[in-house]
């Protein structure tokens, strides 16, 4: 089996894909690049991104609002962009960060007040991520300690992708404190990169993923035409000759950090049929750290809070039931009897046992018992099926199931 990438940050709305996007995306495709985030510099660029990834299965969308136009940003950003990232492919906030490249050749007021703008739309964009449960994509030139001021303040609710990173590892440990990570574009092949090569080779996987950042940056050895995403290929087999690994564990290791830090791509595509976690509220947290392992799997998991963040009251169960009635397996996550019992959760297994009975559904039917639940705790329906512990033996258990 070939390995497979994603490249975490390509411009495709730009118009030098107009004329041949199609043919762009089938080479990605031929190389093995099969997912790729396209990202949005404003509000326009985000549909754009949006009608993109509406129209080819391999794209996604990331929304946001790049930091040369904070001039320009509307009153109502926030708002918008909270509508366009209810969009079930978009996966992330960005462009988001800060730029003080240019701002020395400013006079010293001007540049007070452009730096003090793109503060405030950085911090709005921050905010955006958090209320939708995105993380961000982050561009920063010039300004990391600002960068990284921002994002403490959203510690444990908001990580970052650090595109087309060039800093050393001093600033990386910097990056990792506030649980974001870089990402490596085809810069890392340039002659003269090698702090970049360095870098890498002192980076473990899990803080770095890959990027093409296309239409620009094409590695060598395409640097004088268009960059695309197929030739993220290249970043790869450079990252693997820096690392002395082979091609495969660069994919492997480098697509768990991209599932890990966006969550519905894995929901989007994932490989094989889509798995409904059931679980009440005051189990979320067992249900999450199944629902992560499925993500970094590349198993299409299903767990309400995550991917239903944006969902009116109105419409919440109306999609729980199209997901339920989408989905082969179930594994219903429980602490207690009470919680197992609880009205909505045993509506939710109710429904698959009645749907297996039917012979509609052919897949598995698992509880994952947590806390102090014990065999002896679940009705006779539940223990006709499989009643596996909770932890990363049962994990691989159920995940065997769902492959199967």
């Amino acid at each position: 089996m070939n390995p497979v990438f994603c490249d975490t940050q390509a411009y495709l709305s730009y118009p030098q894909f107009g004329a041949d996007i199609s043919e762009v995306l089938d080479r990605a495709q031929a190389a093995g690049v099969d997912k790729i985030i396209c990202l949005g510099d404003d509000l326009e660029g985000g549909r754009r991104s949006i009608q993109l990834a509406e129209q080819f299965p391999q794209v996604y969308a990331a929304v946001g609002w790049n930091p040369y136009l904070a001039d320009d940003a509307p009153e109502d950003l926030g708002f918008r962009l909270r509508e366009l990232a209810k969009h079930p492919k978009v996966v992330a906030i960005g462009d988001a960060g800060l730029d003080f490249h240019h701002l020395s050749y400013l006079p010293s007021s001007r540049a007070e007040q452009r730096k003090r703008r793109q503060e405030e739309l950085f911090r709005l964009l921050l905010e955006v991520a958090a209320d939708c449960r995105l993380n961000c994509i982050i561009h920063q030139r010039d300004s990391l300690a600002e960068v990284l001021r921002e994002m403490e303040r959203f510690a444990g609710r908001v990580r970052g992708v650090f595109k087309f990173y060039t800093n050393d590892c001093a600033a990386h440990l910097r990056i990792a404190r506030i649980g974001s990570v870089v990402s490596f574009c085809g810069i890392v092949t340039f002659k003269k990169a090698q702090q970049v090569r360095d870098t890498v080779a002192q980076m473990p996987f899990g803080q770095f993923v890959l990027s093409t950042g296309s239409p620009f940056l094409s590695p060598e050895p395409y640097r004088t035409r268009r960059c695309e995403p197929a030739y993220l290929v290249e970043v790869a087999r450079q990252v693997a000759q820096v690392k002395n690994c082979s091609l495969e564990t660069v994919s492997e290791l480098t697509c768990q950090t991209v599932l890990q830090l966006f969550p519905k791509i894995g929901q989007s595509v994932g490989t094989g049929p889509l798995v409904f976690i059931s679980a009440k509220s005051e189990d979320y947290h067992y249900a999450k750290q199944l629902y992560d392992f499925f993500v970094a799997s590349g198993v299409r998991g299903f767990l309400s809070q995550e991917s239903l963040p944006e969902v009116g009251a109105s419409d919440y169960r109306k999609e729980i039931d199209r997901a339920i009635e989408e989905s082969r397996h179930m594994v219903v996550v429980a602490s207690s009897r009470e919680h197992l019992l609880s009205p909505y959760v045993e509506a939710e297994w109710g429904l698959f046992i009645n749907e297996k009975r039917s012979g509609r559904k052919t897949g598995n039917l698992v509880t994952l018992a947590a806390g102090s639940l014990q065999l002896a705790d679940l009705p006779p329906s539940l223990r006709y099926y499989e009643v596996i512990p909770f932890g990363p033996e049962g994990f691989e258990k159920i995940l065997r199931y769902v492959r199967k």
